[in-house]
């Protein structure tokens, strides 16, 4: 078990092939897992992981009373919190001629999105739809750049790794999986009352379609 591993954990990443090779090739190992579920327990937490082969996390040994409650203000707040990396992600699959899934190592390339929308002004104007919620979104600024700024917020939320700066180069993370669990326990569950600040409906969120084919939560 690697001091890194833990460290990774502790620091509530998604221990993911892109974002940790190393320390993801450690928790692949049963022995290290054994060691790191005994490491955490004396804190309440254990190792997770999301599907058979996705990306491993901590989470609490037990579920009480204060984490359904956490759990089910974080779904009551989906909208600020998970609806502008779904719009973006939505627009992104649209902009890739090679039918892009986002699963977990695939990548993005800032360069193919700008020519998408430039030959496109649908897709500019869900570009710009975007604006209040990305954050260093500016809609005076070059198509390009309003590309840049949807790209950083994703890997600012740790859904993307930025891996080429010069050629604004991404990989999607495993940390991807969690936001198909989210939509997928959305889509299946009673609507939300959505947030003002984020008016977006089922159509916007495209919930099925997003989820269909991505793993289940651990």
């Amino acid at each position: 078990m690697r001091k890194a591993t833990l460290e990774a954990l502790l620091s509530g990443q998604f221990v993911c092939p892109v974002v940790a090779p190393v320390e993801f090739e450690d928790l692949c190992d049963e022995s290290t897992q054994s060691a790191v579920n005994n490491w955490l327990e004396p804190l309440g937490m254990r190792l997770a992981r999301i599907g058979t082969e996705g990306a491993f996390f901590m989470a609490p040994d037990v579920i009480g009373q204060e984490e359904v409650k956490r759990v089910r203000k974080e779904m009551q707040e989906y909208r600020d919190i998970y609806g502008p990396a779904i719009m973006a992600i939505a627009l992104i699959r649209q902009c890739e001629a090679d039918h892009l899934t986002l699963m977990t190592g695939e990548y993005i390339q800032a360069g193919a999105i700008e020519t998408a929308i430039n030959a496109n002004p649908a897709l500019e104007s869900q570009l710009n739809g975007l604006g209040q919620v990305i954050r260093r979104f500016a809609l005076k600024n070059s198509i390009r750049d309003r590309v840049d700024a949807v790209l950083m917020h994703l890997a600012e939320e740790g859904f993307l790794k930025l891996i080429d700066r010069d050629r604004s180069t991404y990989r999607v993370t495993g940390r991807i999986e969690q936001l198909w669990a989210v939509i997928e326990f959305i889509a299946e569950n009673e609507p939300v009352a959505p947030a003002q600040s984020a008016e977006l409906d089922q159509e916007d969120l495209n919930l099925d379609g997003l989820a269909s084919g991505h793993g289940d939560d651990a």
